[in-house]
């Protein structure tokens, strides 16, 4: 029997590493609409070095996701 590759999937973007990262610092008790406000404007404001760097990790993260469907296909 062939193995399939992996499933197809949406890869995360910057913003989502950015959230996993920066969640757990808002203040407790927001609801799940005042943490996404919350975050958009953190976003907003980080610094260009800041963005890019999780644009990095997001860009590792698919090459791996990537590299493990090609091994997967062959």
């Amino acid at each position: 029997m062939d193995v399939l590759p992996l499933d197809p999937k949406l890869l995360d973007s910057a913003f989502v590493f950015f959230s996993r990262a920066v969640r757990p610092t808002l203040a407790p008790g927001l609801s799940l609409g005042e943490q996404t406000r919350a975050l958009g404007e953190k976003w907003r404001a980080a610094e260009r070095n800041v963005k890019d760097a999780f644009a990095e990790e997001a860009r590792r993260a698919k090459e791996a996701y990537l590299a493990e469907a090609n091994e997967k296909a062959r």
